[in-house]
């Protein structure tokens, strides 16, 4: 009867082990695909910042739009800074240091869809 109980126990304790196991097997591959995924997502971050409509000033013959810091705030001018359209509620000194550095120089594009989804990145 003790050596039916010892079995019954060490099968459960076995069992339990291996329920354990797969479970931190499991963990560690959704820890690897979140991994992943955030990988995937700042590639493709990337890649959208590089194919952002940017321009450089001499470049800006063709755009349409460009932003400028006015007084710590963004605003949206027409290509040549000439003519203020808005401000964007978007404050300089809350941008990372590269959007800062791009948009110190006027960051210029060449449509609306570029430029909102630039302003869509940084607004609150």
């Amino acid at each position: 009867m003790k050596s039916k109980i010892s079995i019954c126990f060490l099968t459960i304790v076995v069992i339990l082990l291996a329920l354990v196991m797969i479970e931190k097997i499991n963990t560690q591959r959704a820890a690897d695909k979140a991994a992943i995924i955030a990988q995937r997502n700042e590639n493709d971050k990337e890649e959208k910042n590089e194919k952002e409509s940017l321009l450089t000033s001499n470049e800006a013959k063709n755009a349409k739009y460009c932003i400028k810091n006015d007084s710590g705030m963004l605003s949206v001018y027409n290509a040549t800074a000439s003519e203020k359209y808005f401000d964007t509620g978007v404050y300089f000194e809350e941008l990372p240091d590269e959007a800062k550095n791009k948009v110190t120089n006027g960051l210029y594009f060449f449509n609306e869809t570029d430029l909102y989804d630039f302003l869509e990145s940084y607004s609150s």
